[in-house]
This record gives C-alpha cells, structure tokens and sequence, in this order.
C-alpha cells in the first residue's frame, strides 16, 4: 500500500521499499558492509605482511561473492521460480580449502586476504541472516536438500523492488526516477 515515506520526503511507497530486506529478517550487512568488514580484513593482513594488495584481494572475495545472487535473482524474478536458492559461492567449504592450503605452506599474503576475505563474508553472513539452519551457508548441505529456498531461510524478498532495495545501495534514490523514465516509455510506445 502506498504511503508518504518519512525517510524520503515526498515520495509514495510502501514502507517496505524504504528499509533493508534481507532474505531472513537478520541484521544483513549488504554490500557496504561487506565492503567494510573485507577492507578491515585485507588492512590487518597488509599491517602483518607488508603486501598492499592484500586490500583488493580481501574486498574482492568479501564483496563479489554476493554475485552468486543474480543467478537466484534471475530464477526468482525473471522465471518466477523462488523454490530454489542456490548461492553457489556462498560456502564454508570453500574457506575451509584455503585455510587448509596456508596451513599447508601457501601463504602469500594475497591469497591468505583473499580467503580471509571469503571467510568474513560468510561468518557475518551467517551471524547477520540468522539462516533457518546452521548448516545453510554449507553447499554441500543446500545440495543435499536440492537447494530447496523454504529450508534455508524464513524470510524471503517478494519482489525485487526489495531485493535491490537490500542489495543496492542508495536505490530508494535511483528507482523513483527509472520508474519515471520507463513510464514515459511505455506511453510514448502506445
């Protein structure tokens, strides 16, 4: 239902497109949280090796992982099809490999921010989403469970005016206008 938003003066929206929504009703860091947390990540790794390019690694395993999301964005929204999350690259495993691997003796500092990076990502994931079971962050368990959406999570974005309220930052100011262009659009194409 459309209201007056008293976050952005003089716009008419549900509240629900004013506020985060992430997938489970958590505390969701989105991207400039994750930005953050894998910039601190790769600053601490740079003070204890000397290697500046431990900042890029960090922040690319911490902030790009999120675009595992577009392909369940493109199943939910595209196709209409919410029973599956995938979130292929959203796993503990893959941070357990590389934990294993510097501990074996790979330990550049790039490649260590980089796992780091991944494992900070995942850990306030799964601190923030609060996801419907302890294991959903492992890929191995969503496969066991078919990737089925209903057994991972108890709250889900029902459109994806949500969904890039969540994920996108400052959309609440970009969406009014591209709803405005494409208004025009559509009756210009009439």
């Amino acid at each position: 239902k459309a209201q007056t938003c008293y976050t952005c003066p003089g716009w008419r929206h549900s509240r629900v497109t004013c506020r985060a929504v992430d997938l489970t009703g958590g505390a969701d860091l989105g991207p400039l949280g994750h930005t953050a947390v894998s910039v601190g990540i790769g600053g601490g790794v740079w003070a204890t090796t000397g290697s500046a390019m431990a900042i890029p690694a960090a922040a690319a395993t911490g902030v790009l992982l999120d675009t595992d999301h577009v392909l369940d964005f493109y199943y939910w929204f595209a196709k209409k099809d919410k029973r599956r999350l995938l979130l292929l690259f959203h796993a503990w495993e893959y941070a357990a490999i590389g934990l294993v691997l510097i501990a074996g003796g790979w330990d550049d500092p790039v490649f260590v921010a980089a796992v780091l990076g991944l494992l900070g990502h995942v850990v306030s994931d799964q601190i923030g989403n609060r996801p419907a079971d302890l294991f959903t962050y492992s890929i191995a368990y969503r496969a066991s469970r078919g990737f089925r959406s209903e057994s991972m999570f108890t709250k889900m974005p029902a459109t994806l005016s949500e969904t890039l309220h969540s994920n996108i930052p400052l959309w609440r100011f970009i969406e009014p206008g591209l709803l405005s262009v494409a208004a025009r659009f559509g009756r210009n194409s009439d």
